[in-house]
This record gives structure tokens, C-alpha cells and sequence, in this order.
């Protein structure tokens, strides 16, 4: 008796949970280390470095990188579930497909083939719908985050512009 209730599980999910759950930890540790501790460096040194150089500039800075922050903790949470519902439906497809390959002669003999394409086709399209719908919204919500560090650097660069003119600071600072 299993105590999970994984036998009560169809295979093909198991085997799409797996997959996914490898891909996605042997992609976690490399993001970390190449990419997200670099990125917190770069901001912690430049936000100090201007709010000690120029104090205005980094708070600018500062205050850019905590609504950009704000915001992808808001796209996190409001997205958390979408994706949830996204990889159930991928692994009730997967699911399928491979129900469909283990089963294939019996569907064949059974002169099921259209009954079999017509269910895996529906969930493909219900995938792919769910999928477009989804990643349309991810990609507005990306934007208004690309939006803000577009807003700050301009903001930086021509307050940084209008101190040198004024000579409140150095070309060089």
C-alpha cells in the first residue's frame, strides 16, 4: 500500500513531475550563484556608492529598486497560482500524450484513433490557450517592472546631467 497515493497516480504525470522537477533544480543552483548573487553585489555597491558620492542620486536608486522589488514580489504572488494551473495542465497533456504512446495499438485496434486525437487535442489547445493567456499577462507585468528601471536610470542620468551644469558636482563624480 502506498502511502503518498502515488499509485493512484497515471504514470505519464509521475514521469512529467519528475522531468520538470530535474530541469528545474539543475537550473536553480547555476541562476544563484552566476546571477542573482552578482545582482544583489551590483545593487548594494551602487546604491551606496551614490548615496555617498551624491545622496539625491541614491535615493533615487534606492527608491527605484524597491518598487521594482515591490513589484515582483506582487507579480510573484499573483502569479504563483496561474503557474501552478499551468504545470497541471502540461503534466494532465503529458499525461496524455503518453497514455496515448503506451496504448497505441489497442487504440489502434480498437479503431479509437480519432476519439484518442480528438481528447489529446483539446487539451493541447487548452494548454496552448491557457499558456498565451498567461505569458501576455506575465509580459505586461514585465514591462511596468522594465518601466521603473527605464524611469530611474533616465532620472539618474539627467539629474546627474543637471548638477554637473549647475557645477553642484564634478564631471567626474
Amino acid at each position: 500500500n502506498n502511502c503518498c497515493g502515488l499509485d493512484r497516480v497515471p504514470s505519464g504525470k509521475i514521469q512529467s513531475i519528475i522531468s520538470r522537477g530535474e530541469s528545474a533544480l539543475a537550473q536553480l543552483a547555476p541562476m544563484v550563484l552566476y546571477e542573482l548573487v552578482p545582482l544583489v553585489l551590483r545593487i548594494v555597491v551602487t546604491v551606496t556608492a551614490l548615496l555617498i558620492l551624491e545622496w539625491s542620486l541614491g535615493l533615487i536608486v534606492l527608491c527605484g529598486v524597491c518598487i521594482y522589488t515591490f513589484l515582483t514580489m506582487q507579480m510573484e504572488k499573483k502569479f504563483r497560482c496561474k503557474i501552478k494551473n499551468f504545470r497541471d495542465l502540461s503534466h494532465d497533456k503529458d499525461e496524455k500524450g503518453l497514455e496515448i504512446i503506451q496504448h497505441r495499438f489497442l487504440i489502434q485496434s480498437s479503431s479509437q484513433e480519432e476519439k484518442a486525437e480528438r481528447e489529446y487535442g483539446n487539451r493541447l489547445r487548452h494548454f496552448y490557450s491557457f499558456a498565451e493567456n498567461l505569458w501576455s499577462a506575465w509580459f505586461l507585468k514585465s514591462t511596468s517592472r522594465n518601466l521603473v528601471q527605464s524611469v530611474v536610470q533616465a532620472a539618474v542620468l539627467l539629474l546627474g546631467i543637471t548638477y554637473v551644469f549647475k557645477g553642484w558636482c564634478s564631471k567626474g563624480t
